[in-house]
C-alpha cells in the first residue's frame, strides 16, 4: 500500500481491496441518501436472501450459530490463509513484522483471530491480516509492530483519553456471552484523533485476548447519547476512522444499538448510519427514550442494564475505569515476568546480527553504521590494540543508548543476545569491510584513469561500431 489512509477511501492491494473488501458505501455529499435513510436501509435488508436476513436476526439477538471449529477443518484454513497472504503482493508492513518476529506473525492462536472475524473466509482473511499491521505501524510506529500493545506504549493524552471511559468494553458479557463495547460520545476528550484511535486499539485487542467467546461471537456496540445536545461533525468523521480501523481489527461487529432523547440529532444519526457501512448498517438498532426506557428496550436484546457502568442519572459510575486500568496493569505485568529472558522483537536500536537488506535497513544497524563511517579513518590509523579498544567503545556505545547485539533463534523464532567477543567481532568486520571497499574503490578509480590515457583494447572498433550505428539510425 501507498502509505495509510484513514479518510475512508479504499486502496488497492494485490487485487483485493485492503479495506476488507467492504461494499455498500453511501455518498455521503448526496442529502437524499441523509434524509432518506431508512429508506435505504430497508432496500438493503430486501437485497439480502433469506439466510442472509436470517443470520442478521440471529446475530442481533445473540442467537446466530459460530462456525464448527474442527482440528482439521481449522488447519486446513490456516493452510489456505498463508497461501492468500503470499499472493497479496502489496504488504510492506506484513514483510516487516515477519522478519522482526515469524513467531508472533505465523503464530496459530494470533491468525485464527482473523480467519473468526472473517468466518473462516480466507481471502477476507488475509487482506484483513495485512491491514492490521499497516494501520498499526502508522499508529504506534515500526518498533512497536510486532509487540502486543500495552498501557506503557500509550501517550500521556492517550491515557487521559482511555480514562475519559468515552470508549470501554464493559466487565461482564450480554446475556450470550459476547463482549459488550459502551460508547458516550460526551465524555470524549482526545486532542488528536490518532490518540483516540490508538485507545480504540488498545481497549478492542486488549478485549479479545485470550478470549475465545468473544473472538467468536463478535462484538455488541451500544452508542449511549440520552441527554447528548448534539452529534459534532468532528465525531462523524472519527467513526468513520474508527470504522478503518476495526475492520482491520481481527474481531467481528455483530450488531449495534444506538440510544438517544434528542430527536434535533437524528440527521447526524443519519450519517453515522450511513458511515458505518453496509455490514454495520443491516445490524444497527437505535432506541429513543429516557434512560430508564432505552435500558429497558436493550434488556430485550440480552443486555441486562446492571452490566452498563451507568449511575440511576445516566453518569458514568466512579472507579469504573480507575478499576479497568488496575486490572490491566496487573495482567500485563504477569505477561511481562511470563517473558523475563525471552527476546521476542528487537527494540528500536537493537543491533541485528544477519546478512539482507532488512538488516542494512533496521533503524539500529542504521546508526551503529554511521558510527562506524564516522570513526572509519581512527581505526585504520590505530594500533592493533587500540583498534580493540575502539571496538569495545563503540559496543558500549550501544549498550549505554539501551542496544543489544542480538541474533536470530531458529529454535524459537525469536532473538537472543550474542555474547560480547560476538559483539566486538561484528564492530571490528565492519571497520574491515570499510576498509576493503574503499580499496577497491580506489584501485577502480586508478584503472580507469589508466584506460583512460592508454585506450582499453578495442576501443577504436568499438567507437567506428558506434558511429556507424548513428549513421545509420540516422538514416533509416
Amino acid at each position: 500500500m501507498q502509505g495509510v489512509d484513514f479518510s475512508g477511501r479504499r486502496q488497492q492491494n494485490g487485487g483485493c481491496k485492503p479495506y476488507l473488501c467492504r461494499d455498500g458505501d453511501l455518498d455521503l455529499s448526496d442529502a437524499s441518501a441523509i434524509a432518506n435513510t431508512d429508506k435505504y436501509l430497508a432496500r438493503e435488508l430486501q437485497s439480502l436472501s433469506i439466510d442472509e436476513l436470517e443470520r442478521v436476526y440471529e446475530e442481533i439477538h445473540g442467537v446466530a450459530k459460530t462456525v464448527e471449529e474442527d482440528p482439521k477443518f481449522v488447519e486446513e484454513k490456516l493452510e489456505s490463509l498463508e497461501g492468500e497472504l503470499k499472493k497479496i503482493k502489496d504488504k510492506t508492513a506484513y514483510e516487516r513484522a515477519l522478519f522482526l518476529s515469524p513467531r508472533y506473525v505465523r503464530d496459530p492462536l494470533f491468525r485464527k483471530m482473523f480467519l473468526r472475524a472473517d468466518s473462516f473466509d480466507v481471502r477476507k482473511a488475509a487482506a484483513r491480516m495485512i491491514n492490521y499491521f499497516q494501520y498499526k505501524m502508522e499508529l504506534f510506529g515500526e518498533e512497536k509492530l510486532v509487540k502486543k500493545i500495552t498501557l506503557e506504549d500509550l501517550t500521556p493524552d492517550d491515557m487521559d483519553e482511555l480514562m475519559s471511559g468515552s470508549f470501554q468494553f464493559l466487565e461482564e458479557k450480554d446475556r450470550c456471552g459476547r463482549a459488550v463495547c459502551f460508547l458516550m460520545q460526551r465524555l470524549v476528550r482526545y486532542k488528536t484523533w490518532q490518540s483516540k484511535l490508538r485507545t480504540v486499539w488498545y481497549s478492542i485487542m486488549s478485549a479479545l485476548e485470550n478470549d475465545d467467546e468473544a473472538q467468536k461471537n463478535g462484538i455488541v456496540n451500544i452508542y449511549y447519547s440520552v441527554d447528548l445536545g448534539s452529534i459534532e461533525p468532528l465525531y462523524i468523521d472519527l467513526v468513520r476512522r474508527i470504522r478503518i480501523i476495526n475492520d482491520s481489527l481481527p474481531y467481528r461487529n455483530a450488531c449495534t444499538h444506538y440510544c438517544y432523547n434528542n430527536p434535533a440529532i437524528q440527521p447526524a444519526l443519519n450519517i453515522l448510519q450511513l458511515v458505518a457501512g453496509k455490514d454495520n448498517r443491516v445490524r444497527f438498532r437505535t432506541h429513543i427514550g429516557s434512560n430508564m426506557e432505552c435500558q429497558f428496550s436493550l434488556m430485550t436484546f440480552g443486555l441486562p442494564n446492571y452490566i452498563l457502568p451507568l449511575d440511576d442519572y445516566g453518569n458514568l459510575k466512579e472507579g469504573v475505569m480507575e478499576n479497568f486500568i488496575a486490572k490491566r496493569k496487573a495482567i500485563e505485568a504477569a505477561d511481562a515476568e511470563a517473558r523475563e529472558g525471552r527476546i521476542d522483537y528487537p527494540n528500536k536500536m537493537d543491533i541485528l546480527l544477519g546478512r539482507g537488506k532488512p538488516y542494512q535497513e533496521y533503524h539500529g544497524n542504521a546508526v551503529l553504521s554511521t558510527i562506524l563511517n564516522d570513526r572509519r579513518d581512527e581505526y585504520n590509523n590505530a594500533s592493533r590494540f587500540e583498534k580493540t579498544v575502539i571496538s569495545y567503545d563503540i559496543v558500549k556505545r550501544v549498550h549505554e543508548s539501551k542496544g543489544r547485539f542480538i541474533q536470530r533463534d531458529e529454535a524459537s523464532g525469536g532473538w537472543v543476545i550474542v555474547p560480547e567477543a560476538v559483539a566486538r567481532e561484528k564492530v571490528s568486520s565492519g571497520f574491515r569491510t570499510r576498509s576493503r571497499r574503499q580499496e577497491e574503490h580506489t584501485n577502480s578509480s586508478r584503472m580507469q584513469g589508466r584506460h583512460s590515457v592508454i585506450g582499453e583494447p578495442g576501443t577504436h572498433h568499438r567507437q567506428k561500431r558506434i558511429k556507424m550505428e548513428q549513421q545509420y539510425n540516422i538514416f533509416k
